[in-house]
């Protein structure tokens, strides 16, 4: 193929032909990209840039190194392999609640929110996270980094 295919879609499904996986469903998406389950019970992320993309890819790796597999008691996603020509990754299924999504971590440095869009963004994870909340509110303002060693 002479052109790297558009869609995030179109990419992660070029993914799953050339190593021959079928995709069963999406699973996730958004701003981000998109994530797709396939019939090896692991999950490919096609990333909408290749700066998402990078910045992904390096905290899982740097995760992998650390044999890191959860924080406080979440699951996080073990990491299996990635394309560099295509901005896809691929990792292991974990179950709910889903708290980390690292397209928007930093290895460098902290990730700040304008301060209306940090609210916002506040409230819909109360929502979205309901009786969880209290832990996912524990894990994101780090308490966990000094048990953790990330």
């Amino acid at each position: 193929m002479s052109a790297l295919p558009f869609s995030p879609k179109e990419r992660a499904e070029l993914y799953a032909k050339q190593n021959n996986l079928t995709i069963e469903k999406q699973i996730g998406g958004g701003f981000e990209g998109v994530v797709l389950g396939t019939s090896r019970k692991t999950a490919i992320k096609s990333l909408n840039n290749l700066a998402l993309y990078r910045q992904e890819r390096d905290v899982y790796l740097h995760l992998k190194a650390k044999n890191t597999s959860n924080v406080k008691g979440f699951q996080i996603p073990q990491f299996i392999a990635d394309d560099d020509n295509l901005w896809v990754i691929e990792m292991t299924l974990v179950s709910p609640p889903f708290v980390l999504d690292f397209a928007g971590a930093s290895l460098l440095r902290k990730t700040d929110f304008e301060p209306e869009i940090g609210a916002e963004w506040i409230e819909e994870k109360k929502e979205q996270f309901e009786a969880d909340w209290p832990r996912v509110k524990e894990m994101l303002y780090g308490r966990w980094r000094a048990s953790a060693s990330l």
